[in-house]
């Protein structure tokens, strides 16, 4: 190998190195976050799950479950039509009751 394939392959692993470290940083921060969505009696089946600031996300299954590949402690924010937008911090096991949204009717 010549001297500047030397080079530009050192320059080629220094800044994969520096990338490879982050995302190795990265992954060992992530955990598997497991939880249940519910209304208080019943599981929310399609419920939004993402990650706060993000487009990392998810839906809940027929028994209002759903897993995230995400740091402990990361915002989650779960949506649902007709209930109230519920923010957690992602834990894993966390169950969480969502709120029906209260409308008053117009008054005539």
């Amino acid at each position: 190998m010549t001297a500047v394939g030397t080079l530009l392959l050192t320059a080629g692993v220094q800044s994969v190195s520096a990338v490879g470290a982050t995302d190795i940083m990265k992954a060992q921060q992530a955990v598997k976050v497991v939880g249940t969505v519910t209304d208080g009696t019943e599981p929310i089946i399609g419920a939004s799950v993402r990650v706060k600031g993000s487009n990392v996300g998810t839906v809940t299954d027929m028994d209002g479950n759903f897993l995230l590949n995400v740091a402990a402690g990361t915002e989650l924010i779960i949506t649902y039509i007709g209930y109230k937008e519920v923010t957690v911090k992602a834990q894993n096991g966390m169950k969480v009751v969502m709120q029906e949204e209260r409308t008053t009717p117009p008054v005539s």
